[in-house]
């Protein structure tokens, strides 16, 4: 397509592609005519034309195989481009390499290459031409023979086969060339540059034979000859296509310029690869993962020193094996189904399984990661697989998952109020029962700190608790009072521990009971002595009194009946020997410090029940005066708050739970704004925590539901509270998943909703497996072609399609000719075989928009589109009896079948497809009658035949 700065054999594997382009491209608009377009190809003996908007952005390019399209499919030269030029455009950057750009051609199956900057405007062009004119001829490692790159496979005609059929066969075979033949000797060819130069004549024809359009004499060499004979002929008779001839002259082979390129264009591959495949090798023998690589069929083809260690036997002797050769059938199954399944889906797939190792036979829990593997040209190579030992992390996980589900329970149910705040004492969360302790609201709540609840005569005892808390990392417990919403002070008893956030920053998370009824009870105590006895003896707490010398004189009947000791057994000192060994010091320093100063106090610690069990017990000590005003002792009141206890040890699992799930959870407030996530969410979405914070959730839509969709969620939502059902996603990557999502609403005391909670699970593997169902319900077994019932849909498309546009369309009814004698004489097993070549051949033979369909046995049903005279509809039925009374070779025995051939045609005979399906059997079973290997058409005469 142009000269370039670049002379041909210097190319190395890393010169820029821009420097082998065509610079001066010729390009069209879109608006702009076919045949003007073969017209400059033609004259400017070049194989490509960019199609390009204003702003010279290529739209689209027209190839030497798109004029024979147009040309195949009988379009007028005055047919815009727009209609007939493959669109979209591959490009690349000017930056690439040319071994990378040609190993995009590879990818991608095509021969020209445009080249773009970076506002995606045309710079420039290259063709398969361009490549094989600079690729190092040296990369070809000797002077290999040209029969190792030909194609045997040469599509010949006749001198007086027509042109048509040069058409049709470079069209249906994607071919650039057809070979003229006679008795076996090449007379000339036919190549998409003479169908440019044809179409850019002044009339377009079709009707001509090959001799009359075909280049003779063709350009010949010599079986024996090498590639770079090969290489050089091509350079100096600026041709793309040999044909290779044996010594006799005849026909043996084909030599066309992609053949020549793709083996110059190997060798450099290849070499890089070795270079590379060196380092990777090294590299994946480090890592402490099981990495292993199987080809398409389940053979070992590499893997690490680790995995050696899984089959107890070293890579030499792995690879070229499969997993029969090592493990039990079963897992041997469960492995190459797993295979099967990431080659389906042709992306990555993830799942856990116990794997024994043969080596010193333990045993690990593995998470395996399968992806699809594919070489530089995008070639599905096979299957890499990484394991990784989680089995020490799975276990944590599900104690954490079961520990974290007890906590929030606890948390949501407690009657104590917990409530998590930050260094500066604002509230971050916190539960209903805290709210109703506070008298605030939530929303009001979260805009306060514990100092605007606190009054200031409590400052001394709030600096020694924060004191404490940086001391030792807890504070409490401890006694105070809030001020409530309303200004009433209530009294609460704390206990806090200082917690780290996963950002390292600093929480308190503290626990409040309101023992307003507590201090109701020990103010009555202390003005009667009387009622105290009777409340103490009376009611549910342990309750004891001491003297000014600090020894306890004093038990009520609940704590006696408690410890089961008898009051001259606890009197004094007595009563510590029912206290546990580890919480001694500690009581009897609270204690002694609290009397000294004459203070309340607050201490848990065990005390021993009569039957053994240690049980946790919060003592309250409040010191008694007289009405003097003189001190005369304390009085302690006592609770059972061993389930208490518990509550808290499940509250902070129930935050570990959550964090281990294995389904994601999206939490998000009122006004719909995410608020938290946990992990499991990133696994699925990819979005992490800080990404999505204070955002909305329709960032992961996909755009497949419609707004009803979402209206109708939002509607069950709002009466239900809750809703269920499947959705489609997007995750970060931009893969669509679909999910099962449930959400629930979260309302205050007052029905005001607070929260929405959602969980969702990935189920994509569900969606794949019920596509599969639909594949097996709509398309025949053995051939893969449509059933009866798929069949049935496709008819009534396609008389819509019809009456639409106008024209007509064939009903054709095929029964096998000579398929029973195959049958029973060879076998169900050769007759299968019979069936799926004769599937192969009428698919090959019939148009893109056609189509056919097994009703059963040796029964097809053609259904052929378009058909504007009844000349299309006959030449299409002699290809299809062509093709299928060519010989067969079944199980290396020659045989043949030929087919009978009934027809209907939409709209002549009929509308309903029943009908038309039983004209053209009519007509098929006159066609058999009639000697076999023919078609009949039917009409209504065929009735009166039929009786006969």
């Amino acid at each position: 397509m142009g000269h370039h700065s670049v002379s041909h054999g210097d190319i190395e594997q890393n010169t820029l592609l821009i420097d082998i382009a065509t610079r001066n491209v010729f390009h069209l608009a879109p608006g702009d005519s076919i045949g003007k377009a073969a017209h400059i190809m033609a004259e400017m003996r070049i194989s490509s034309l960019i199609v390009t908007d204003e702003e010279d952005h290529p739209v689209g390019i027209i190839t030497e195989r798109n004029i024979l399209l147009a040309m195949q499919s009988g379009c007028t030269p005055e047919t815009p481009l727009q209609a007939v030029m493959s669109s979209p455009v591959i490009t690349v950057q000017e930056s690439m390499t040319c071994l990378d750009a040609y190993q995009v051609c590879l990818r991608d199956g095509i021969r020209h290459l445009v080249i773009v900057d970076s506002d995606k405007r045309l710079l420039g062009v290259v063709s398969e031409t361009d490549f094989r004119l600079h690729i190092n001829l040296a990369a070809l490692a000797g002077r290999r023979q040209i029969a190792s790159v030909m194609s045997r496979s040469v599509f010949s005609l006749l001198p007086e086969d027509h042109f048509q059929d040069a058409l049709d066969l470079m069209q249906s075979h994607r071919d650039t060339c057809v070979v003229v033949v006679e008795d076996k000797f090449p007379l000339g060819i036919i190549t998409e540059r003479d169908i440019v130069r044809l179409y850019s004549g002044d009339s377009v024809r079709t009707d001509m034979t090959v001799s009359e359009v075909m280049t003779s004499p063709v350009l010949t060499i010599p079986l024996d000859y090498t590639i770079n004979e090969a290489a050089e002929q091509m350079l100096i008779s600026r041709v793309r296509h040999l044909v290779v001839v044996d010594h006799a002259g005849q026909l043996t082979g084909l030599l066309s310029e992609h053949e020549l390129t793709h083996a110059m264009a190997l060798g450099l591959i290849e070499n890089k690869q070795t270079a590379d495949g060196a380092f990777l090798h090294t590299l994946i023998n480090t890592l402490p993962d099981l990495i292993w690589l199987k080809d398409k069929n389940g053979v070992y083809l590499a893997c690490n020193r680790r995995f050696e260690r899984f089959f107890g036997a070293k890579e030499k002797d792995i690879v070229g094996k499969t997993d029969y050769d090592f493990v039990d059938n079963s897992l041997a199954d469960f492995f190459l189904e797993h295979d099967r399944k990431v080659m389906e889906k042709d992306g990555p797939s993830i799942n856990e399984e116990w794997i024994t190792f043969a080596d010193d036979g333990h045993r690990e829990l593995q998470e395996t990661v399968k992806s699809p593997m594919r070489d530089s040209q995008g070639k599905l190579i096979g299957v890499l697989g990484i394991a990784r030992d989680i089995t020490e992390r799975k276990s944590t996980e599900d104690a954490l998952r079961e520990g974290e589900e007890k906590l929030r329970g606890l948390y949501a149910l407690s009657p104590l109020g917990i409530a998590l705040t930050d260094m500066n004492g604002r509230y971050i969360e916190f539960n209903k029962a805290f709210c109703e302790i506070c008298g605030y609201p939530p929303d009001e709540l979260k805009k306060l700190d514990y100092w605007t609840l606190t009054p200031q005569k409590y400052e001394r005892q709030e600096a020694e608790q924060l004191e404490s808390l940086s001391r030792t990392g807890r504070y409490g417990p401890y006694v105070k009072e809030y001020r409530q919403k309303d200004g009433r002070l209530i009294p609460i008893q704390l206990n806090g521990t200082l917690i780290t956030g996963r950002n390292g920053q600093k929480y308190i998370w503290s626990i409040v009971e309101d023992i307003t009824e507590r201090k109701r009870a020990e103010h009555q105590l202390i003005e009667s002595e009387l009622q105290y006895r009777t409340l103490a003896n009376s009611g549910q707490a342990l309750i004891w009194t001491s003297g000014t010398d600090k020894l306890c004189d004093y038990f009520n009947n609940v704590w006696l009946n408690f410890t089961g000791r008898t009051m001259e057994q606890e009197r004094g000192y007595g009563w510590i020997e029912g206290v546990h060994a580890d919480d001694i010091n500690r009581c009897q320093e609270v204690y002694v410090s609290s009397f000294d100063r004459r203070e309340n106090f607050s201490m848990d610690y065990r005390l021993r029940r009569h039957d053994g069990e240690y049980r946790w017990i919060q003592d309250d000590g409040c010191p008694q005066f007289n009405s003097q005003g003189e001190f005369i002792g304390y009085i302690g009141y006592c609770l059972d708050i061993t389930e208490r206890k518990k509550a808290e040890e499940n509250l902070r699992i129930i935050a570990s739970v959550f964090e281990s799930s294995q389904e994601a959870v999206l939490i998000t407030d009122r006004d719909n704004n995410i608020v938290d996530v946990n992990p499991a969410f990133f696994q699925i979405t990819g979005y992490t925590r800080e990404e999505v914070m204070g955002l909305n959730p329709k960032l992961l839509s996909s755009g497949r539901q419609d707004k009803a969709f979402y209206a109708a969620m939002w509607q069950t939502l709002q009466l239900k509270k809750a809703w269920r059902g499947e959705i489609w996603n997007r995750r970060k990557s931009g893969e669509i998943y679909a999910e099962l999502l449930s959400i629930s609403v979260i309302c205050d005391d007052y029905g005001k909703v607070i929260r929405y909670v959602a969980v969702f699970s990935d189920i994509s593997h569900i969606k794949e497996h019920e596509a599969k169902l639909i594949r097996v319900a709509n398309y025949d077994a053995l051939t893969g072609i449509p059933n009866r019932l798929l069949l049935a849909d496709r008819m009534k498309q396609s008389i819509a399609q019809t009456s639409r546009e106008q024209n007509m369309m064939a009903v054709c009814y095929l029964d096998l000719d000579g398929f029973k004698p195959i049958n029973d004489a060879m076998g169900h097993e050769a007759g299968d075989a019979v069936l799926v070549e004769i599937a192969n051949r009428i698919m090959k033979t019939i148009r893109g928009g056609d189509t056919v369909a097994r009703l059963g046995g040796d029964e097809f049903v053609v259904l052929l589109m378009g058909l504007v005279k009844d000349g299309e509809c006959v030449t299409s039925l002699e290809r299809l009896l062509a093709a299928i009374a060519q010989p067969l070779s079944i199980k290396g025995k020659p045989c043949a079948v030929s087919a009978s051939i009934g027809v209907s045609l939409y709209p002549l005979d009929n509308e309903d497809p029943d009908i038309l399906l039983r004209y053209a059997d009519q007509a098929m079973y006159v066609a058999k009658k009639s000697g076999r290997n023919r078609f009949q058409i039917y009409d209504r005469a065929l009735n009166n035949q039929l009786q006969e």
